[in-house]
């Protein structure tokens, strides 16, 4: 909207100008304000992406961190389908095949790529998934969990942690 305001006024704009301005953090504003721009402008959108991604580009620079954020989150899916199959088959086979099919999958190659947050949501997805069936599997066992009721509740609580 600030692009909008600022620079669609009829006057032509070179492409340079616009890569100069908008690929670069502006230093006048917080991660905070990009919190209320996207409250304001993209309220259906997470603002820890958005956080990180300032955060990722501040440390690394713009021109190697624009979509570099995407491809190492979207590397986490792999363990997370790992888990996920193996607390729902107890078959390392299964947990191999999925990561394979994910690794080639047209939905993680093509978003991995994305400088939006797709990634980052189909990584918790996957992590509370996995961890609810963990939750469930120490809460059947009665053995278990008179022995790790401990453990039990900072699953659940990791678990409402992902999901939030």
């Amino acid at each position: 909207m600030e692009m909008v305001q600022q620079d669609f006024q009829g006057k032509k704009i070179s492409v340079e100008d616009l890569l100069g301005k908008y690929q670069q953090i502006n230093p006048e504003k917080t991660w905070w304000d990009t919190v209320k721009g996207l409250a304001t402008e993209e309220p259906q959108l997470s603002p820890l992406y958005f956080i990180l991604a300032r955060f990722w580009v501040q440390s690394l620079g713009p021109q190697v961190a624009v979509k570099s954020l995407s491809a190492w989150i979207s590397l986490l899916v792999f363990p997370r389908v790992y888990w996920l199959c193996w607390e729902l088959f107890r078959s390392a086979s299964v947990g191999w095949m999925a990561v394979t099919i994910v690794a080639v999958g047209p939905f993680h190659v093509l978003y991995g790529q994305e400088a939006r947050p797709y990634m980052m949501f189909a990584v918790l997805v996957l992590l509370s998934n996995a961890i609810l069936l963990r939750a469930i599997a120490l809460q059947k066992s009665p053995a278990t969990f008179k022995s790790t009721s401990k453990l039990s509740k900072a699953v659940w609580s990791i678990y409402a942690i992902a999901l939030s």
